[in-house]
């Protein structure tokens, strides 16, 4: 966490699954300090569970994007922080990879 409190300009981060509410946290607290975050995650982990209210924070907070990779090749539309399925309208700043 404190190479992410310390950062000034940007992070990219890649994660399987993103639940660490610290780590979180932390990415929110950079975005707000005006770091561009950009997050780039499994769908199938994210598809599995309601996000937690952190995550959903981290999704609405401006100057973050975050990318969810699609492995579904009939699912085309862009992933929702909601988990209302494949076809549910994004948040914001998540958009879908196939």
């Amino acid at each position: 966490m404190a190479l992410i409190d310390r950062a000034r300009h940007e992070i990219d981060k890649a994660a399987y699954v993103l639940t660490d509410w610290p780590i979180l946290q932390a990415l929110t607290r950079a975005a707000d300090r005006g770091v561009k975050v950009r997050i780039y995650l499994d769908g199938t982990q994210l598809a599995e569970r309601e996000p937690a209210k952190v995550f959903n924070d981290l999704a609405e907070t401006p100057g973050v994007e975050i990318t969810i990779k699609r492995k579904s090749s009939d699912c085309t539309s862009r992933a929702t922080k909601s988990t209302g399925g494949c076809c549910a309208p994004p948040p914001k700043t998540a958009r879908s990879t196939d």
